[in-house]
Order: C-alpha cells, then structure tokens, then sequence
C-alpha cells in the first residue's frame, strides 16, 4: 500500500509539472515524464532551470 501511494504521488507531481512547463514553454512531457520517474531528483532541478511564466496577452 505505501508504495502505491507513493507512485499516486510522482504521477500527480509528475501532471502538476508537465502543466507549469508548458505555462512556461517548456516540453511538458518530457519534465512531466522526468519528475514522475526521478521525483527525487527530478523536481529540484525543474524547480532550478524553470523559465518565467509566458503571460497571456
């Protein structure tokens, strides 16, 4: 059971992520795919190489 929350958890970290990168203009699939397979590792570095926001106009 722990370990299928845990795998509950990177997946929505994971969605989370890949809808910021494309609010960003990143490739939200690849960050989406990264942080849910490396969650560890994988959310400080998007945290570290994010791009500012593309603001709507």
């Amino acid at each position: 059971m722990p370990q299928l929350i845990g795998i509950l958890i990177a997946l929505l970290v994971g969605i989370l992520v890949g809808q910021d990168a494309k609010k960003r203009g990143m490739s939200p699939w690849a960050w989406g795919i990264f942080v849910f397979l490396i969650l560890i590792i994988g959310l400080p570095v998007y945290f570290i190489v994010r791009k500012p926001k593309i603001e709507d106009q």
